[in-house]
């Protein structure tokens, strides 16, 4: 792409990483929440005890929290090659970082997903 279809890919690209960071927070908050609940509601146990995940949860949910310290890092990348990209320092090797880290986080999602399938189907049998 050039010209003004590059510009609006960008812009709106750095829209979706902005709306997915904060989604990825607001996912890892709800499933500690819904954690918690279930654990109260099941185990009967009080607040603090059921914030803190067990079993095969424990797996998942430390996942999610280094899924939120990596894509906390994916974001800052972006938005260093952003202000790189703005002031007209050289920008291609933090563009590329971020496009290295973006892969590999990728695939971690995945296997969170899986990891939170099987959970799923311990929970439910």
């Amino acid at each position: 792409m050039k010209g003004e279809e590059r510009k609006a890919a960008v812009a709106s690209h750095e829209q979706d990483g902005e709306r997915l960071y904060v989604l990825a927070w607001l996912l890892v908050f709800g499933g500690f929440t819904a954690n918690a609940v279930y654990r109260i509601r099941t185990e009967n146990i009080s607040l603090p005890g059921a914030l803190m995940p067990s079993g095969a949860g424990g797996l998942h949910a430390g996942g999610g929290l280094l899924g939120l310290i990596l894509i906390t890092i994916l974001w800052r990348k972006g938005r260093m090659t952003r202000d790189l990209r703005n002031s007209g320092e050289p920008w291609a090797m933090e563009k590329q970082r971020h496009g290295r880290a973006s892969d590999a986080i990728m695939v971690l999602i995945g296997l969170h997903a899986f990891l939170g399938f099987l959970w799923l189907v311990q929970l439910l049998t």
